[in-house]
């Protein structure tokens, strides 16, 4: 409405019941910019992680994936470009070109009815759909480190306890430390650490999906168009995986406080950056 139908809405909203036509008129959007609408399909594929275009790029004509190809950031297109196997090379195209080939293959374009990100809904977690795919791990990573946090304090095993914390980086380690000090209000399954083999790596992926259940759990009864963007950045693998543990209903007294805990390692992140 806000992007369409400029001036008084109320003509709009008339055939609306009053409780719903108030709900609509108070949704807080980003942007009345209609010309984001129009190339909200190049957008988005400039946003998300290459991995997700591949199953469609590979049903349309080579010819057409180049032109594609030309239309999205040169070192996405060129991963793009080695993955399906193509040796032809890129076209260039001017920018009259770009929006005759814009809609030309407008049908092609992966993900082309998903809106772009400034034209979704306002939220706590919108912050999310800003990071890059390293920032959004490293954020699913720390929110495992409460699951570990949880885990030390059922070890008495100091050998052990030494063990976990040479695996860990110091800011890490420093946040670990900040998550012992709060009370976790949330029983979730154990580590069950005693049987790790003292394998780092096995440890990191082990706190890597803790984070990835936790941040499911936290977008649970988000915007739809919200979840999307914040999962595309991610690749198919890991994204496909983090929207298994996201319900369209939030879990009663589980949702709100790793909602908190998103915006509290976000809020760790910034503070960092700044020393």
């Amino acid at each position: 409405m806000n992007r369409y139908h400029k001036g008084p809405h109320e003509a709009v909203l008339a055939p609306f019941p009053k409780e719903k036509a108030k709900l609509v008129s108070e949704l807080p959007l980003r942007t009345s910019d209609i010309e984001a609408i129009l190339y909200a399909p190049l957008e988005n594929l400039n946003r998300i992680h290459y991995s997700w275009m591949l199953d469609t790029l590979k049903k349309i004509p080579k010819p057409s994936v180049l032109y594609l190809l030309a239309m999205i950031q040169k070192e996405k297109a060129e991963k793009l470009k080695a993955a399906l196997g193509i040796k032809s090379k890129i076209p260039s195209l001017s920018p009259l070109m770009r929006k005759f080939i814009l809609k030309y293959l407008a049908n092609d374009i992966p993900f082309k009815d998903t809106p772009p990100f400034s034209h979704i809904l306002e939220s706590e977690l919108s912050t999310l759909a800003h990071l890059q795919k390293q920032e959004l791990i490293q954020l699913i990573d720390f929110l495992g480190l409460y699951d570990l946090s949880e885990e030390i304090h059922n070890i008495v095993d100091k050998r052990l306890l030494e063990k976990i914390y040479n695996a860990l980086t110091p800011k890490k380690k420093s946040y670990v430390k900040k998550c012992l000090l709060s009370k976790e209000k949330l029983v979730t399954n154990r580590l069950n650490l005693e049987y790790w083999d003292g394998d780092p790596e096995k440890l990191s992926k082990l706190i890597h999906h803790r984070g990835m259940v936790r941040l499911g759990y936290a977008l649970c009864n988000q915007d739809n168009n919200l979840i999307w963007h914040i999962t595309h950045i991610l690749d198919s693998g890991r994204g496909k995986k983090l929207l298994r543990y996201i319900n369209d209903k939030e879990i009663p007294g589980v949702t709100k406080t790793l909602r908190e805990q998103v915006l509290d390692v976000m809020a760790f992140f910034k503070k960092g950056s700044k020393q």
